[in-house]
């Protein structure tokens, strides 16, 4: 069993690990390990952008956002599977993240533009931050105890090799 910074950084190390079991813990901790480098990079854009860059004010937080997807997306596999669920839960996610790059293509021709997701209509955007939160509490559900059909709990030591 992996302890502090060790158990946030196992998703980087298991990136593309979309077998087996994670525990709360371990998304918990890449979560706030996540946002804290997005608030070095952004803060590190304003600092860049103000002082004149050509650059466009999303690039690095962008990129740091499609060099975290996949670590995010076997972490959520894992801690499905954790609760004894199928991956295939993680779909519930897929229309905000479309929306979300949608609205990066917009982006990319005008920097500045208002947000898509501030000019799509309430019963579009409710049915999706509903789903959202569903995917939240499955991913945030408690463990099955003892060994299920992805592998070991890894809450009792038992970890897969």
């Amino acid at each position: 069993m992996k302890d502090g910074l060790a158990a946030g950084l196992e998703p980087l190390r298991r990136y593309a690990d979309f077998t087996g079991r994670s525990r709360r813990g371990e998304l918990a901790l890449f979560w706030v390990l996540t946002m804290l480098a997005n608030l070095l990079v952004v803060w590190t854009e304003s600092a860049i952008y103000i002082s004149g860059s050509p650059l466009a004010p999303d690039s690095f937080s962008t990129l740091l956002g499609a060099v975290l997807l996949c670590p995010w997306a076997a972490l959520s596999v894992r801690r499905l599977h954790d609760s004894g669920r199928s991956g295939w839960w993680l779909l519930l996610a897929l229309p905000v993240l479309l929306i979300n790059l949608w609205d990066f293509w917009l982006r990319i021709e005008d920097p500045f533009a208002i947000s898509i997701q501030s000019r799509l209509p309430l019963l579009v955007m409710l049915p999706l931050g509903l789903a959202l939160l569903a995917l939240i509490v499955l991913l945030l559900w408690d463990d099955e105890e003892g060994s299920n059909r992805c592998g070991p709990n890894p809450r009792y030591g038992q970890v897969e090799t």
